[in-house]
Parts: C-alpha cells; structure tokens; sequence
C-alpha cells in the first residue's frame, strides 16, 4: 500500500473499517512480538540482568532502552504465555529463525 493511501481511501469511502491494521502497524506488531520473545530469551532462560537484557534489545533492534522497555512492558502477555509453555532456545528459534539462539557474550 502506498504511503498515504489509506488516508485517500478512508476520506472517500466511509466504508473503510477503522479496526484494520496498516502495513507499518503489522510490522511494528510483529517487530514488538519477537522483542518479547528475546526479552524472554534473556530474562528466563539466560537469567541475565533487567537492565542488561534492555541494553542488549536496544543493539539488536536499533532502539533506545526507553523504547525496549516500553515494548517489553506492553507485551508482557506475550512473556507470560512463553513462560507458561516452557518455551526453549529450540522454539524460538523456529519462531524467530532470523536470530541467533546461542547465548550471547556477556
């Protein structure tokens, strides 16, 4: 979809549902979804440090440790349900494939 587009679309046709998600809402969902995951990754199953785990998300994903960790915060639904699961390096991995599993140096 075009940049803009969506906005042509919806001042022309009321029939435009509010509820549907843009491409960059997709993205960001997506983006926040495997940030919860690593943060998981760090947090329970490498027992690192709050404050570490932040700084390391900021690396990996080329955000501030504010933004991280309002990201974390927002989706601790997310952890949870990973947590409930007994989630492993292997799942993720096949969630995530992208990433790199092994434990980073610390």
């Amino acid at each position: 979809m075009a940049v803009g587009s969506r906005n042509i679309k919806k001042l022309f046709d009321e029939d435009t549902p509010d509820e549907v998600l843009s491409e960059r809402d997709k993205v960001l969902e997506q983006r926040d979804k495997c940030v919860a995951s690593r943060a998981y990754f760090y947090l329970r199953i490498h027992k690192y440090q709050y404050e570490y785990t932040l700084e390391q998300l900021a690396k990996e994903f080329f955000l501030s440790t504010l933004t991280i960790g309002r990201i974390v915060n927002s989706n601790m639904g997310i952890m949870s349900a990973l947590n409930k699961r007994q989630t492993t390096t292997e799942q993720l991995s096949e969630d995530w494939p992208h990433l790199k599993w092994e434990e980073a140096n610390k």
